[in-house]
């Protein structure tokens, strides 16, 4: 089985679920803080919600779902 690496971008709260559907793990201990800072739901100092960029390793099969992130309102792209 093939490891795809993935970043999703995003402003509301990471869609954990996605991490079950596709089969993914954050990529190090950066990117697990950064979910967590999401799911805080963090604000900067105009307390506007704050992008995040998160990598991940996916193993599903078939590959990571664009367009189910998209529908949690995250963008995806594969960097490996």
């Amino acid at each position: 089985m093939k490891i795809i690496t993935i970043e999703v971008t995003g402003r509301i709260p990471f869609p954990l679920d996605m991490l079950r559907y596709d089969q993914c793990a954050p990529n190090g201990g950066h990117d697990a803080e950064e979910i967590g800072r999401s799911l805080a739901r963090e604000r900067d100092e105009d307390g506007k919600s704050v992008s995040r960029t998160v990598r991940l390793n996916c193993y599903r099969r078939s590959g990571p779902t664009s367009d189910r992130w998209s529908s949690f309102g995250w963008t995806m792209n594969i960097v490996g």
